[in-house]
């Protein structure tokens, strides 16, 4: 698994411009830029049981990045991510970088922890393993601002601490670098697209996973009633094309951090 540029050429200074528009609070008048959610939201271990993932094709959307870490560890044949929102790539290929080059301790201290949240300390010696324009980007977005602002910038929602989750790649060494080696033998592909347009993919998984949908698009701040059954409905009408067979499953966690399955519960004999 490479980390690779994004497909979608919107240029360095475009990603740039947007994301400080974005840390100041801005509103981008393009579909491709929103805030980064850094932190999981949902407990996604619950919800994608190891057997819908071990030697299987696995489809997720990248939301915090999390998602693909859980899944890595448990050793699919391949992964693809998906998220119309660029700033989630490249949070996600950053968080990557981190994985590939730091301890532990350093990762959790960079990503999730204040003070020591995104300290420049560590930023060049992650860059390093990104590609040069990806690496241009953090350090002329990262650089000019003071770490107070960083923890401030309207760019990053911090929401809950990782731990409160239970997030099973920090939990141990032994599982963190499980996540490394994985990252540098297992097939992925990324698709700089949003639910609507899915279509754009020409291969089949094994499993899908929308985590958060009532974050997501057209189904944000969704409640409970006809509107949330719709949504559910609307999401599988445009999926459900990607699923190879019927023991194929599209997993969704929904407001309350309940999970739905689409599919018969994949188990091993």
């Amino acid at each position: 698994m490479e980390i690779k540029n994004l497909e979608i050429n919107k240029g360095f200074y475009t990603d740039l411009e947007a994301a400080k528009k974005l840390s100041d609070g801005e509103k981008v008048n393009d579909v491709h830029y929103a805030p980064i959610v850094c932190n999981p939201t949902e407990s996604f271990e619950v919800a994608i049981h190891k057997d819908d993932i071990k030697g299987l094709d696995v489809l997720t959307i990248i939301g915090s990045g999390d998602y693909l870490y859980w899944i890595l560890q448990n050793e699919p044949n391949s992964v693809a991510t998906f998220d119309i929102n660029r700033m989630a790539k490249l949070y996600q290929n950053l968080k990557t970088a981190g994985i590939l080059t730091m301890t532990l301790r350093e990762y959790v201290d960079f990503f999730f922890n204040n003070p020591t949240f995104f300290d420049k300390r560590y930023l060049l010696q992650i860059t390093n393993a990104l590609p040069k324009e990806e690496a241009k980007f953090w350090s002329r977005l990262i650089w000019p601002m003071s770490q107070s602002k960083i923890a401030m910038s309207s760019l990053f929602k911090l929401g809950n601490s990782i731990h409160n989750l239970g997030s099973s790649l920090t939990e141990s060494e032994e599982n963190y670098y499980k996540v490394r080696e994985a990252i540098m033998t297992t097939s992925s592909t990324h698709y700089n697209v949003g639910i609507d347009e899915l279509s754009v993919v020409r291969r089949k998984f094994d499993t899908i996973f929308i985590g958060n949908l009532s974050d997501i698009g057209p189904y944000e701040n969704l409640e409970d009633g006809a509107k949330l059954v719709d949504a559910i409905a609307d999401v599988s009408s445009k999926v459900n094309h990607l699923l190879k067979d019927e023991e194929s499953a599209l997993i969704m966690t929904l407001p309350g951090n309940r999970n739905l399955r689409v599919g018969e519960p994949r188990r091993k004999a």
